[in-house]
């Protein structure tokens, strides 16, 4: 079996332990509303309706905040700590243009022992749905 179709296939059934991980929980949180009594669980989720909205505008603030906070440090140029945060500030990256680079090293190949290759890595992303 060729490499594609072997990691395709581990692929796959990553995402069947994934959704079958996902229906458990689902389970598990059924048969817990049927153990208890039905108007319990109608105050239970009007409690997690009202504690939902809650932190949906703290999430709010927060990114708000977030967004205020990294443009300061972004002014200020040097990292900033605080009691349980700190907001790190990192030079701006320098590139350079590989295509153009190696163009360069065809006729200058001196150039390539200044050359470093990080290791590769490797996401697991959902893919979109259409």
């Amino acid at each position: 079996m060729n490499a594609v179709k072997q990691i395709q296939r581990k692929l796959d059934d990553l995402a069947k332990y994934r959704a079958q991980i996902a229906a458990l929980g689902e389970e598990q949180e059924r048969r817990i509303r049927l153990l208890l009594p039905k108007k319990l669980n109608a105050q239970i989720a009007d409690i997690k309706g009202e504690i939902a909205e809650e932190i949906q505008a703290q999430e709010l603030l927060a990114g708000k905040l977030g967004l205020e906070i990294k443009d300061l440090v972004l002014v200020h140029g040097e990292t900033v700590q605080a009691a349980e945060l700190e907001a790190v500030w990192q030079k701006g990256r320098e590139t350079w243009d590989a295509t153009a680079l190696r163009g360069y090293a065809k006729a200058n190949p001196e150039i390539l022992e200044f050359r470093k290759t990080g290791n590769s890595s490797v996401a697991i992303r959902k893919l979109k749905e259409a």
